[in-house]
């Protein structure tokens, strides 16, 4: 009627559902259309996972084939791999005839004795950096990071994932007995040309393209990409402790696997 003003009201309704035609699992009435019912998220992805899956050089395949049964644990100081004979996860008493036998061969190749192995231990967060421990002294390295944020670590089985560390890459360790192999997983070519470490005693340059220092070497980057291919790297030193890892990247098919390894220099 003129003169009045219509007023809409709120209404409150309630619809009581029977405890049998409710889905606890899903939340939402077993009547109702489940086609607009919200989809669970998907798990993240893993990164060791697509690694294993786009690279299959013998580097990678061996370094993730010990993972598999390594055990990592987290202490005050970081990630550690939790070693028992030779570096292995389980103590002499534990391991199987053929078990000692690998491990045995693995720190003969490699020239380890069993109380002579390199100890890693990797950062909670990639600008922490990681610390190594052999015959006594203690190496610290540490990505020099451009835009100044970092990542925090993610265990991945027996690996260490650092996701997104550097633009369209991202960082992963795998440690053995003895050794520490860093793979940096480079998406796209929108992904760093040259990366760069800072490392707490000045290093130098061995023959083979490596970075020595304490006895011990970093081996001289491969990089593997998606086609297959493998080519080398190279470190060129910046200042007396910093050390650019670089490579080129001309015919090389993204994504991109550059993997260095740690380990005790021979006869050390």
């Amino acid at each position: 009627q003129a003169g009045t003003t219509a007023i809409a009201l709120p209404v409150r309704i309630s619809v009581s559902v029977p405890a049998a035609d409710y889905d606890s699992q899903t939340a939402i009435p077993a009547w109702l259309d489940k086609s607009i019912a919200p989809k669970p998220l998907a798990a993240a992805p893993s990164l060791t996972k697509y690694i294993r899956e786009k690279f299959s050089a013998p580097e990678v395949t061996e370094a993730f084939g010990y993972s598999d049964a390594a055990e990592l644990e987290k202490t005050a100081d970081g990630i550690k791999l939790k070693t028992g004979y030779l570096g292995s996860a389980k103590p002499q008493s534990a391991l199987k005839p053929e078990e000692m036998k690998a491990l045995e061969a693995m720190a003969t190749r490699d020239n380890l004795q069993a109380d002579g192995l390199p100890v890693f231990t990797l950062g909670n967060d990639l600008g922490a950096g990681y610390a190594i421990k052999y015959n006594g002294s203690v190496l610290k390295v540490r990505h020099v990071l451009k835009s100044g944020k970092t990542s925090e670590a993610v265990i991945e089985g027996g690996a260490v994932v650092y996701p997104d560390a550097h633009r369209d890459t991202s960082v992963v360790y795998v440690m053995s007995p003895g050794r520490c192999q860093e793979m940096l997983l480079l998406k796209s070519a929108e992904a760093p040309k040259q990366f760069e470490y800072e490392y707490s005693k000045e290093v130098s340059l061995n023959a083979k393209g490596g970075i020595a220092v304490d006895g011990l070497t970093l081996s001289r980057p491969v990089i593997f990409d998606a086609a297959g291919r493998r080519v080398n790297g190279f470190y060129r030193k910046t200042t007396k402790n910093r050390v650019q890892l670089a490579f080129n990247r001309t015919g090389l098919r993204y994504p991109l696997l550059i993997d260095p390894t740690w380990q005790a220099s021979a006869g050390s």
